[in-house]
């Protein structure tokens, strides 16, 4: 295993790192910016990056299986937070199921480990859509690669997952003896929506990795978080209660779920027009060159 890769030359698809402490949230969104603000002071140790993490995933889960783009793409997403040891990673495993309580939907957040592929068949079964968040990531990259308790498979369903939002999922087994089976009592679920967030260390991710990894495809799904060069923060004062005006405003989020597979179903798709799409580029882009650098190969 070659331990002199580094984040510079391990060539991830997309490296996103932010270059502000605290991030600066656009003021054109006054409750995200709340919220990140709150985030910021919830943890007696807070960091930029976490914070910024969390956002998305809490973001992901609400959202997904209820937008679809107009290339029909949800909006679950598969991350990766890379971050020095101790610098309050725990905000990332405990807000998002803390914040999707007040909407009734804390169980589209499951914080543990892919154990297997069996596991994730059992959570579907129940449910459409979910966003996995697992500490110690680059762990879990390891046991993939060594296929410890046949987690090679879960890595190929993890693949296969990013592209079925719009697909069918069907269920598969594995029989005592071995073989795969498709269990006996038959059910699919329509247009599913998986989502991963993960949390390791810069070595932890670095240790682990094997370069079929990026070119078979796998983590090139991810959007890498790399928090490391940001010194975390230690608020005068914990936070612990969210604002009323705050919690009031996500208890007031309501997004209807789309229950049956129809493809020509616009309701919820996002279709803009070339003067929109020219305008949300050029905002895009101011963001990215005043607040985050983004290397992209």
């Amino acid at each position: 295993m070659n331990t002199t890769k580094s984040m510079n030359t391990v060539k991830f698809p997309i490296v996103v790192i932010p270059k502000s402490n605290p991030y600066r949230i656009p003021a054109s969104l006054p409750m995200v910016r709340n919220l990140y603000n709150w985030l910021m002071e919830s943890e007696v140790k807070t960091h930029t990056t976490v914070a910024l993490a969390t956002l998305f995933t809490t973001a992901s889960a609400i959202t997904s299986r209820k937008y679809y783009s107009e290339t029909d793409c949800s909006s679950s997403l598969y991350m990766v937070v890379v971050g020095k040891t101790g610098i309050g990673k725990n905000m990332l495993i405990t807000a998002p199921t803390r914040i999707l309580q007040l909407l009734d939907l804390e169980s589209k957040i499951i914080a543990s480990k892919v154990s297997s592929e069996g596991a994730i068949d059992t959570i579907f079964a129940s449910q459409n859509a979910f966003t996995q968040v697992v500490d110690e990531f680059g762990d879990q990259l390891g046991n993939m690669l060594m296929n410890k308790g046949g987690l090679s498979s879960v890595k190929s369903k993890m693949k296969a997952m990013y592209g079925l939002t719009n697909s069918v999922y069907e269920p598969i087994r594995y029989s005592s003896g071995g073989g795969r089976f498709k269990v006996s009592q038959d059910w699919k679920v329509y247009r599913p929506c998986y989502g991963i967030t993960g949390a390791t260390t810069r070595e932890q991710l670095l240790t682990n990795l094997n370069d079929s990894m990026l070119h078979d495809g796998f983590l090139n799904r991810f959007i890498i978080l790399d928090g490391c060069d940001i010194k975390p923060e230690f608020p005068l004062v914990k936070s612990g209660e969210m604002p009323t005006i705050l919690e009031d405003h996500i208890k007031s989020i309501t997004v209807d779920d789309l229950d049956m597979f129809e493809p020509d179903k616009h309701k919820h798709v996002f279709v803009y027009d070339e003067v929109e799409k020219n305008s949300l580029n050029k905002r895009g882009e101011q963001i990215f060159q005043e607040c985050l650098h983004v290397r992209q190969n």
